[in-house]
C-alpha cells in the first residue's frame, strides 16, 4: 500500500508538470490541442487492459458471492402431472373398456449445511483476498495507464519544441546561405564556404 501511495504521488506530480508545460505552449502558440487531463480521460475510458482488469474484479465477486451463499440453506421442490389413456378388461363384466388414468407426483429436498470443517469459512476468505487483489491491480493499471499518457504527453511536448528550434536553425542557415552566395559572387569569399553550408542547410532540414 505504501508503494502503492507512493507511486500516486508521483503521478500527481508528473501530471501537474505536464499539465503546466501543455497550458504553457498551447497560450504560446494558439493551437486548440487536447490537455493532460482529456488525454488521460481518453485513456482511461479506451483502455481494454483496464476493461479485462475490471471484468477479472467481477468474476471474482461473483465468485465471492457464491461462496457466501454456500452457507445457506437450500430447499428444492418439483411436481409433475400427466395421464395414460387405453383399453383395458373390467373385472366385473370381463369386458374391454375404454379408461383414462391421471397421475400427479409431488417432491421436496432440503439441504442444511451443518459443518465442513472450516471449508466454506477458508474459501470465502481467500475469495475475499482474490477481490481485493484484483481491486489493487485495477488501481495499479490505471495508475500505469495514467504514467503512460502523462510519459508520452511529455514527449509530444518535448518533441514540439526540437521541431520549432530546427525550424528555427534552418531559417538561420539559408539566410547564412543567401548572404555567402551573394558574397561568393562579389569574389570576397572562396566558393568552398558556400559548398560547407549547403551542406549544413541540408543536415538541418533532415533534422
Amino acid at each position: 500500500m505504501k508503494t502503492l501511495r507512493k507511486l500516486f504521488l508521483n503521478a500527481s506530480l508528473l501530471l501537474g508538470a505536464a499539465g503546466a508545460m501543455a497550458q504553457s505552449q498551447a497560450q504560446g502558440n494558439g493551437d486548440n490541442v487536447w490537455s493532460l487531463r482529456e488525454c488521460v480521460d481518453y485513456a482511461l475510458a479506451h483502455s481494454v487492459t483496464i476493461k479485462q482488469q475490471d471484468l477479472q474484479t467481477l468474476n471474482a465477486q461473483a465468485t465471492l458471492n457464491q461462496s457466501k451463499l454456500q452457507q445457506i440453506p437450500s430447499v428444492n421442490g418439483s411436481s409433475s402431472f400427466g395421464f395414460n389413456s387405453g383399453r383395458s378388461i373390467d373385472r366385473f363384466t370381463n369386458a374391454f373398456v375404454q379408461q383414462t388414468f391421471n397421475f400427479n407426483s409431488w417432491g421436496l429436498n432440503a439441504n442444511v449445511p451443518i459443518f465442513s470443517g472450516f471449508q466454506t469459512r477458508h474459501t470465502i476468505k481467500q475469495n475475499a483476498l482474490t477481490v481485493e487483489a484484483n481491486r489493487l491491480d485495477a488501481d495499479q493499471t490505471r495508475l500505469d495507464v495514467s504514467l503512460n499518457t502523462a510519459v508520452a504527453y511529455l514527449n509530444v511536448l518535448n518533441n514540439t519544441e526540437l521541431v520549432e528550434v530546427a525550424q528555427l536553425q534552418v531559417q538561420t542557415t539559408r539566410e547564412q546561405l543567401e548572404r555567402t552566395d551573394k558574397l561568393v559572387k562579389a569574389g570576397t569569399l572562396p566558393i568552398n564556404n558556400l559548398y560547407d553550408l549547403q551542406s549544413q542547410l541540408a543536415n538541418d532540414e533532415l533534422a
